[in-house]
This record gives C-alpha cells, sequence and structure tokens, in this order.
C-alpha cells in the first residue's frame, strides 16, 4: 500500500520522511499551493487593530507564517492578546512567530471550542461576544462570573 501525502510541496517533504521513518511507502503529491494575498492592505489593517481584539484565531501554519511576514515594520504583537490555534502544528508555528505571540498550550479543534474561548473572553471583559446577526444561538450561555 502506497501513502500518498497532498500537503503543499512545502510541507510535504517533512510528512513523507516521517511516514518513510515507519516503514511505509510513501510519496509526495502537491494538490494546492499556498501564497501569500496578492493585497497585503487587509493584513496589515489587521496588525494596526490587534489592540482592539480579545482573541485571535488562526487556523495553520501557513495563516501563521503569511501574517507574520506581512507585519508592518515597528508592528508588535499586544503582550495580552492571547492566539488560538486549530492545532498543534499551529500552536507551534505561533511560537516560532519571533517570540511575539503567547499561544494558550490547549490547542482549539473547531468552532465549539472557539465559540467557548469567545464566551469566556467576552464573560472576562463582562461583554456579549461578538457575533454576526445571522449566527445561531449560542450553545453555551456566557457564565455569570462575579
Amino acid at each position: 500500500m502506497r501513502l500518498i501525502v497532498t500537503r503543499p510541496a512545502a510541507q510535504a517533504g517533512p510528512w513523507v520522511n516521517a511516514l518513510q521513518a515507519l516503514g511505509l511507502d510513501a510519496q509526495a503529491l502537491p494538490l494546492i499551493g499556498i501564497a501569500p494575498p496578492h493585497d497585503l492592505a487587509p493584513v496589515r489593517a489587521a496588525w494596526s487593530g490587534l489592540a482592539h481584539q480579545r482573541l485571535v484565531m488562526f487556523v495553520s501554519a501557513n495563516a501563521v507564517e503569511h501574517f507574520f511576514a506581512a507585519r508592518p515594520a515597528g508592528a508588535l504583537w499586544p503582550a495580552a492578546l492571547p492566539a488560538g490555534s486549530t492545532g498543534p502544528g499551529t500552536s507551534a508555528a505561533l511560537r516560532g512567530a519571533g517570540g511575539l505571540v503567547h499561544c494558550a498550550e490547549r490547542a482549539l479543534v473547531g468552532v465549539a471550542d472557539a465559540e467557548t474561548v469567545a464566551i469566556d473572553q467576552a464573560a472576562n471583559a463582562k461583554q456579549p461576544p461578538p457575533r454576526p446577526a445571522d449566527s445561531p444561538p449560542l450553545r453555551h450561555p456566557p457564565a455569570s462570573r462575579a
């Protein structure tokens, strides 16, 4: 049996090597490419607004790489701003982002965890979490904090 690794070319190699080290027949077949955005203005705007955020969620190591590559000169990550991730690879990328980010050791695994963090952040700030107008009702109401 052959395993086909469809990660982007830059990431396929380490996966293939790790699988082969386990004695598996693995081959890279990169089916997608990931590139920085053509227009960096929205990324720079996000950087300039970080101080007004309570949580920034990253969904991949690629997102971390491209976000930090577009960091405007002199822009710093706010010391009190937590960064969330969808898994250990994203968490590792955040911790390796020039020491600029405090990333919670608990990786978030999806919408439910992201919602829980947003609710917790909002409860700490004594405000409801920001939500799109057409979003479904919260599964877990914000905890009352005395």
